[in-house]
């Protein structure tokens, strides 16, 4: 049972592999992490995404903060307000938003292997890489060797304990995943040191995301 390996950059999508949708198990054995609309860590105010996945209100420009969220990420701007960019939004006007917020990406990638179809990556500062399936926002995961200190609105990231998390909102735990302890709680997923209070998160995702188990 091979499991994933936490490398930097660009050399950390180089392995993973592909994905199937909606939590359901490829035949190549991969499993998707698929949102749904029930996230405990989404904060409903703010504005969000049309119906259509897209962004409204115009320019995010003055944006400074970006959230973790079941549904994608949340893009706060100046004013002290926030935005959703949820997952089936154009890729440019995703990369749009993020940039405006985190500047330019360090990278981007390729992979034809994944479950889902093949999907374009952008890696930005930070180590949050977004994910692109057929021209649209499709997954995001954040990765530790970044160094970003990434949350979602109620403050969960790399770092947060199981203690931490479950005071917040339910978490399922699967302590023998093949990529190690994993968790799932509002359709957010990643993994924790251990499965005890205070095993802490080394890795987070959520969509559809390509991760090799």
């Amino acid at each position: 049972m091979r499991r994933l390996a936490l490398v930097t950059g660009l050399a950390a999508l180089a392995l993973l592999s592909g994905c199937g949708r909606d939590g359901n198990e490829s035949a190549g054995g991969n499993i998707a992490t698929q949102t749904d609309n029930g996230g405990e860590f989404v904060v409903p105010d703010g504005t969000i995404g049309n119906g259509a996945g897209g962004i409204d209100n115009g320019s995010v420009e003055s944006a400074d903060t970006v959230k973790l969220a079941a549904r994608g990420l949340r893009i706060g701007d100046a004013g002290g307000g926030d935005r959703l960019i949820a997952f089936d939004t154009p890729r440019a006007d995703t990369l749009g938003a993020v940039r405006g917020a985190l500047g330019e990406q360090i990278g981007v990638s390729h992979n034809d292997q994944c479950g889902a179809g093949p999907m374009d990556m952008a890696e930005f500062p930070g180590g949050l890489t977004l994910y692109f399936l057929d021209g649209r926002f499709a997954g995001w995961d954040v990765a530790p060797e970044g160094g970003g200190t990434f949350t979602t609105p109620s403050g969960i990231g790399i770092g947060s304990t199981l203690k931490a998390m479950r005071e917040k909102a339910s978490v399922d735990v699967q302590a023998n995943s093949s990529l190690g302890v994993e968790f799932n709680t509002g359709g957010l997923s990643g993994l924790v040191a251990s499965d005890t209070p205070t095993g802490t998160v080394t890795r987070l995702w959520a969509g559809n995301s390509c991760i090799f188990r």
